[in-house]
């Protein structure tokens, strides 16, 4: 929502999206979960239950004020949906690992209750339990109807998780191919030449 793009139009739920407008996304339903968590994801210097509350802030709050006991419940219920390892609701994101950092900004928009995710290399710099985790995750949203897009430079990430997989080389889609057809030498082969 916050960058803008050279050409076409981008529309969801058939209504066509205002260039720069990330308040229109999350309106939308479009949850976006970071290349760069430290830098675009999270609140470093924030509580745990600032950053999870933070996007639903409209509606969670009364009057423009958020009282802290439903700040707390609320970031209780996602830490304990996604095992968030953190000393308490009040911790800086900045000092938990960064599994958990990814999962606060995954609680961050299921609380929005998001039906749009947008993940982009959503395991990069994470441990193998986090992964597994987050993987799970996007099956789950998958299986009760959320859409998810998947930006991912890892094959097995793609290959495990895509329905439907989209090769692209400099900045341009340059296959579609349907899962009966993935492999990862079939995705290498249309990424790397100039077809």
């Amino acid at each position: 929502g916050v960058d803008s793009y050279d050409s076409g139009s981008v529309e969801v739920f058939g209504k066509e999206v205002i260039r720069g407008n990330p308040g229109m996304m999350i309106k939308m339903g479009v949850g976006f979960v970071p290349e760069d968590r430290k830098r675009n994801g999270v609140i470093p210097q924030a509580s745990v239950a600032e950053n999870i509350c933070t996007v639903a802030m409209g509606e969670l709050s009364h009057g423009g004020f958020l009282p802290g006991k439903i700040r707390r419940h609320t970031a209780i219920e996602y830490i304990k949906k996604l095992n968030i390892v953190c000393s308490s609701t009040q911790q800086q994101v900045q000092f938990l690992s960064g599994g958990n950092q990814q999962k606060v900004i995954l609680g961050k928009w299921l609380c929005a209750r998001s039906k749009i995710f947008i993940f982009d290399e959503p395991t990069r710099g994470i441990d193998v339990g986090a992964k597994a985790m987050i993987y799970e995750l996007i099956h789950e949203l998958a299986g009760k109807g959320a859409a998810v897009l998947l930006i991912s430079s890892e094959l097995p990430e793609l290959l495990n998780l895509s329905h439907k997989l989209y090769v692209m080389r400099k900045g341009r889609i340059v296959k579609e191919l349907a899962r009966k057809d993935y492999s990862a030498e079939t995705i290498l082969h249309y990424a790397m030449s100039d077809i």
